[in-house]
């Protein structure tokens, strides 16, 4: 539980429940968009070293030219 509340990790799981979730984990990523995860491992490597506030600004820029802008581009082209 000290790791969960320091945010070394983001969730206990009991032992037994362990290979359910990990499953479930497994099927969301599965079912995420290509895109999404191609994204976030771009920003995962390019933003290592930085610190929080920093690595956040970047995800939060790339994140919004990359899907918010991108989007309504394409949705006012479609009209």
């Amino acid at each position: 539980m000290e790791a969960c509340r320091i945010g070394l990790v983001s969730e206990v799981v009991e032992g037994e429940k362990l290979l359910e979730r990990a499953v479930k984990i497994a099927t969301e990523i599965m079912e995420t968009p290509m895109e999404a995860l191609r994204l976030t491992k771009q920003l995962m490597i390019g933003c290592s070293g930085l610190g929080f506030e920093e690595s956040f600004c970047q995800e939060h820029d790339r994140v919004f030219q990359e899907f918010l802008l991108k989007r309504a581009s394409e949705s006012l082209k479609s009209k």
